[in-house]
Order: C-alpha cells, then structure tokens, then sequence
C-alpha cells in the first residue's frame, strides 16, 4: 500500500482541503491492524513467508507517512504565523480598520487549528507505533 504525501504547499491556503489531505495521509495509521494481519499470518499460513521483512517494510512506510504529515503540518503552521503576523502588525499600523481585525481573528483560528492538528498527529503516531509494536516486536525491532 502506498501512502499518499501531503507535500503541496497550497493546502495550507484552504483549512478543509488540508484536513482532506491529511485524512487521506493517515489511512496506514487507521488501519494498522489491518496492514498487521495481511503482514502476520497465522502459524498455518506462516511457513516461507519473511515476517520480519514485511515489518520492517510496514514500519518504514508507517515512518515516512508520519515524517511527511508532521513536516506538512508544521509547514503550514510556519506559513499560518507569518500570516498572523503580518495582519497583527497591519492592526497596529491601523487599529480602527474593522476589515483587519476581522481578518486576523479569521487567521488566528485557523492558526490554532493546524497546531491541534499537530497535536492529534501526535496522537496519531503513538497509537499507530504502539499497535505496530505489540504485533511485530518479535519479527522487528527497529532501530531507535
């Protein structure tokens, strides 16, 4: 299965194409006892198949989706800030411009939700390293 990347930095412009994108990012960590099962067969259906092998392969997948999200995420969150900065210094330079205020309350929030994103993708990961664990810790262990 192939993860799919959050690399474009135009997502960041639109808040629900992002979370579009990061849904559809985060389908390996939501279906990790799936992958698991289809990696770790049964005793029975065990013999000649190199287990170790399609963990590691899993992990290094289940790796490359998180580094990809995070650094979109914090990316976004980089470019949110500047935003936010640039109208809070608008605002000051003009404190009565109703159309500024609006708008910089408008960024400030959707700064505030890509940084809980971060914080569910944190969630996310662990969630997703502890299930990959408890099933290939005696096939795979990777290095830390």
């Amino acid at each position: 299965m192939d993860a799919p990347m959050i690399t474009d930095t135009k997502l960041c412009a639109d808040f629900s194409i992002f979370m579009n994108a990061l849904k559809n990012s985060r389908t390996i960590d939501d279906r990790i006892v799936q992958q698991l099962n289809s990696v770790i067969p049964t005793q029975s259906f065990s013999e000649g198949i190199n287990i170790s092998a399609k963990c590691k392969d899993l992990y290094e997948l289940m790796q490359s989706t998180h580094l990809s999200r995070v650094t979109a995420i914090k990316q976004c969150i980089s470019m949110q800030t500047d935003r936010t900065k640039d109208l809070a210094g608008q605002k000051q330079a003009d404190p009565e411009n109703f159309q500024i205020r609006k708008k910089l309350s408008k960024e400030q929030g959707t700064l505030r939700l890509f940084q809980q994103e971060m914080n569910i993708e944190e969630i996310v990961q662990q969630r997703a390293q502890k299930v990959f664990y408890e099933r290939c810790r005696d096939y795979y262990q990777p290095e830390s």
